[in-house]
């Protein structure tokens, strides 16, 4: 139980970066499978591993299997897995399966317990796009790990935390929650800087001052809600319960008929925002 003998089937940012964090480490990394040879190349040279050209070896030659490939891959090399053991070619019984989806449960892995595996999911709450930074920011992010509960995951839990993770396990029930949980966090933060921006170059200004204007505006608050809470560090007019100043706001945007997307974006967080103002008044 718990990591032994890693194999990763893919090599993208995610395995490369858990390949590399693992090794260093103390874990037992042997090498990476690709449908690309060099990216499999490439990432096994980065921890002195071994590159396998096939499925068939890498399986055999690990006890713990990684399918850090895309979320539709999961599915399918899951399935080759359970083909290549019912051809004999491999034995998946008592090996852990883990992929590092949000969105997906370890029900991807179907027929599970005929196979004779233990599978689970593995997410870092952590928007990971360069491997090298990714490896060196998970000792500070969360990990969520989902999968049947019992020895076999406290063990792997344990050893989890044992290489510096800070992983704590979700119910399968939960990982579409969860995952818009991320997306909301992430994403969708994303959609509404660009909307600020739209706003802004409405005013006048160029794309690129708009962008500039904003930068320290953006993370200047997305640090302080972060580090105090996103109601502690409120500032502004819904803050201050100047609701003059938002019924202008509204009124403004409502002028154009182009402006209708942001107008909604616009409401819908200013409501939720005194929901949650009067609910922290409340608790006072």
């Amino acid at each position: 139980m718990g990591l032994q003998r890693i194999g990763f089937i893919g090599a993208g940012k995610v395995g490369r970066a858990l390949g590399m964090y693992l090794s260093e480490h103390g874990r037992t990394v042997n090498g990476y499978y690709s449908r690309s040879i060099h990216s499999a190349q490439s990432a096994a040279a980065c921890i002195g591993a071994t590159y396998y050209e096939n499925l068939k070896d890498i399986a055999n030659c690990s006890d713990v299997l990684f399918l850090t490939v895309p979320d539709r891959a999961i599915g399918p090399v899951w399935d080759q897995l359970v083909l290549l053991q019912e051809r004999q070619e491999i034995s998946l019984k008592g090996k852990t399966v883990l992929h590092c989806s949000g969105s997906l449960s370890s029900d991807i892995f179907s027929n599970l317990q005929e196979s004779g595996a233990k599978g689970y999911s593995l997410h870092p709450i952590l928007a990971v796009s360069d491997p090298d930074i990714a490896r060196e920011q998970f000792p500070t992010c969360i990990f969520t790990l989902e999968g049947e509960a019992g020895e076999h995951r406290q063990a792997l839990l344990d050893d989890l935390r044992q290489a510096g993770l800070t992983v704590a396990p979700i119910s399968k029930e939960k990982k579409v929650r969860y995952h818009g949980a991320c997306v909301m966090a992430s994403n969708l933060v994303n959609a509404l800087l660009a909307a600020s921006q739209q706003m802004l170059s409405g005013c006048g200004l160029d794309e690129e001052l708009c962008k500039r204007a904003l930068t320290p505006l953006f993370l200047g608050n997305a640090n302080a809600a972060a580090t105090r809470g996103p109601m502690e560090s409120l500032t502004g007019p819904i803050q201050r319960g100047d609701m003059v100043t938002v019924q202008k706001h509204v009124e403004e945007l409502s002028k154009k008929e182009d402006d209708g997307d942001l107008l909604c974006i616009y409401n819908a967080l200013s409501q939720y925002l005194l929901h949650k103002k009067g609910e922290k008044g409340n608790e006072r």
